[in-house]
């Protein structure tokens, strides 16, 4: 009786070693994996961004563990130096910030700080009301008193600004000639660094760019693209400043020890300049650039269903911006106390939709079916007829998965956020996701939001279809803080928010 127990119960024992086997096994794929990822305004400077509630806008199959005492995380403050070693910071407000005698908020100013001023810091700070201030000498001055320290960035690398001569950041309307311009002449002075593929065509027949930066045969793969919505683009001036400052700089850089040369030949980028030619176009000028005389008839037709929906009202910021009430079933034009109707010339300035009245990034095969926005063509916030209608997003899709990416990175305005994550999104991915945004916010000092727990958040746009259809990290940057399309004063608080961001991402890989 014993005997045949114990031959029945041998295929017991036999499966729940294997069990165990394939649990150690799981186990320490994980843990390999997690390891890899470790290896990884002042109106008063008292600056705060809300996202707009009546403007609904908005890494590969390792995983992250719980982020670094140095990376910020919702919940968790950044860890700060008190080494006494010097620091080199830089002013990032978007419009100015004050030096003051004494940490806080109060009346005793020194001066003015714009973005782009330089401070020398020891790691000395200050906490007043929750809120880090550091003491700082300025470099040009030689004053000292206290900042806030979320209006400064540390800079690892000093560069000389003058070196760079191709990109223009002076002028805001940097339009998709400019930036053909641009790709040719960095693509000629940097042939061993860059390389140009047009991916697709826009519906007014623009070339949608991929430019490759770096070792083509590279291990690991970056890809990311900017500028989907029209009037954002000087998302575009910024990813075109930073290929060349990267080219310029690729044997003179360094980041945390590491020189530029040794990051990139490890990481490739595969950069969008500008996934929606015709948006800007539009946005920039009007109607006198299509090539297609029946998109100028649709752009009317566009601005005859919005017109008596858009209002020019406050946002949270205090900015005045076009509020568009077409949610609203009790809204009415005719009794509202400002009936000023926006322009057509206005109206095209804020377009951010494809040449067919599509908002690309809420064409994309993600939830799309849910999305409950217009139904129809606009300025935004039409999702299309059917997932992936537009060659832009097809271009996009294609790009993506034409190749394994470590991540993925979008770049949009405004709001001074950064999003991550998403609905359905897979546990691991989640935390994936979620370590790149805190390396982002660590660096840049721009808040995360996670869009998972976020209320009233439409799917369909390039970052989520990258979440829940390839399962790759990804997040979406939202540059700037006055209403688009940016104005260039604050191109330099975000450009040296970002210019060591790429950089960065490459650390994360080098082995």
């Amino acid at each position: 009786m014993n005997e045949e127990k114990k031959k029945t119960n041998a295929p017991i024992v036999v499966l729940a070693v294997i069990a165990a086997v394939l649990v150690v096994f799981t186990v320490a794929v994980v843990i390999k994996t997690i390891n890899s990822w470790n290896s990884l305004d002042e109106t008063g400077i008292e600056e705060e961004v809300s996202p707009d509630k009546n403007n609904p806008e908005e890494f590969t199959e390792e995983i992250a563990d719980v982020p670094d005492n140095d990376m910020v995380t919702d919940g968790e403050e950044e860890a700060l130096p008190d080494d006494g070693a010097i620091h080199h910071l830089v002013c990032v407000p978007a419009e100015y910030m004050s030096l003051r005698k004494t940490p806080g908020l109060g009346d005793d100013v020194i001066t003015q700080l714009y973005a782009g001023a330089y401070l020398s810091w020891d790691g000395k700070y200050e906490t007043v009301n929750d809120d880090d201030f550091y003491f700082v000498t300025v470099d040009d001055s030689k004053e000292q008193g206290y900042v806030a320290a979320k209006f400064c960035v540390e800079m690892d690398y000093l560069y000389d600004e003058g070196a760079l001569d191709v990109v223009q950041t002076s002028n805001p309307l940097y339009s998709y000639e400019d930036m053909e311009t641009d790709i040719d002449k960095l693509v000629s002075m940097y042939p061993q660094l860059l390389t140009k593929e047009t991916i697709g065509k826009s519906v007014d027949g623009r070339n949608i760019y991929e430019i490759s930066f770096g070792n083509p045969n590279a291990s690991q793969h970056i890809m990311l693209q900017s500028t989907i919505h029209g009037r954002e683009y000087m998302n575009t001036q910024l990813v075109m400043k930073l290929i060349e400052y990267y080219c310029y700089y690729y044997d003179k850089g360094e980041f945390n020890g590491i020189p530029y040369n040794k990051l990139f030949d490890e990481t490739a980028f595969h950069l969008i300049p500008m996934s929606n030619p015709d948006g800007v176009t539009i946005s920039q000028f009007g109607t006198s650039r299509l090539n297609h005389s029946s998109i100028s008839d649709l752009l009317h037709d566009c601005y005859d269903a919005d017109r008596h929906n858009l209002m020019l009202e406050e946002n949270t910021n205090g900015d005045l911006t076009w509020m568009d009430h077409y949610k609203e079933d009790d809204f009415s034009f005719s009794d509202h106390p400002d009936k000023r109707e926006i322009s057509f010339d206005e109206y095209l300035k804020i377009w951010k939709a494809n040449a067919n009245g599509v908002d690309l990034n809420n064409n994309f095969d993600a939830g799309w079916e849910e999305i409950d926005l217009k139904w129809w063509p606009s300025y935004g916030n039409f999702k299309g007829y059917y997932p992936v209608s537009e060659p832009e997003t097809a271009a996009l899709v294609d790009c993506a998965t034409k190749r394994k990416y470590e991540c993925f990175v979008s770049y949009h305005s405004m709001g001074q956020l950064i999003y991550y994550d998403v609905r359905g999104n897979s546990e691991i991915n989640s935390q994936f996701s979620t370590k790149l945004a805190d390396l982002f916010s660590s660096t840049m000092k721009y808040e995360t939001v996670n869009t998972n727990k976020a209320y009233n958040v439409n799917l369909g746009g390039f970052g989520d279809w990258i979440q829940l259809e390839l399962d790759c990290p990804s997040i979406t940057i939202e540059s700037g803080k006055k209403p688009c399309p940016l104005e260039i004063p604050e191109f330099e608080g975000i450009w040296n928010r970002h210019r060591e961001t790429w950089a960065m991402l490459a650390e994360q890989f080098y082995s």
